[in-house]
């Protein structure tokens, strides 16, 4: 839902959310447990934390998510972590806040810029183009040991996929 209000959605539709929850259970039993599951949450966290809007569940508005504050304001001390601890299904949302974490990374001092780009790596570890920003990064702030060392690293992960970077990190930083 968090998603589905980030990326311009209004909600989701049950049938969605059973899919997405309960994958491998038939539709009576995984809309029962979706009942139960949303049952839950209200009482627990307040009859306003799931609404729904005509066939829709909404997260309610008195929910606030990093994402979105980082969507609105994309500085890089807003990132907290991997995208939506690993559970994000919506490919271009994804794009977008990559793009946007990014961007920020590019304005941002060296050390606020290099911890970014650490977590935006860890979800797209064969971008060459955050790969280079963060070496660039971590060289400009005297870390040539750290920006060699994860060169390396991420030359042998490029390797183990097919995908070849150059021998040393200086002919990479001049090729990107």
């Amino acid at each position: 839902m968090l998603e589905a209000r980030a990326g311009g959605r209004e909600g989701l539709t049950p049938l969605e959310l059973e899919d997405l929850l309960y994958p491998d259970q038939e539709e009576a039993r995984a809309f029962g447990a979706l009942r139960e599951l949303v049952f839950a949450l209200r009482r627990q966290f307040g009859p306003g934390v799931i609404e729904r809007r005509g066939a829709l569940y909404i997260l309610g508005r008195s929910v606030i998510s990093d994402l979105e504050v980082f969507l609105a304001n994309p500085h890089p001390k807003l990132w907290r972590g991997p995208y939506l601890d690993g559970l994000g299904t919506d490919a271009v949302l994804w794009a977008r806040v990559y793009r946007l974490g990014l961007e920020a990374a590019q304005r941002a001092a060296p050390l606020e810029a290099a911890r970014l780009l650490s977590w935006l790596l860890l979800e797209e570890p064969y971008d060459r183009e955050g790969l280079a920003l963060l070496l660039r990064k971590l060289g400009a702030n005297g870390f040539s040991s750290s920006a060699q060392r994860t060169y390396l690293q991420a030359r042998a992960r490029f390797l183990e996929v097919g995908l070849v970077l150059p021998a040393s990190l200086e002919e990479f930083l001049t090729e990107t």
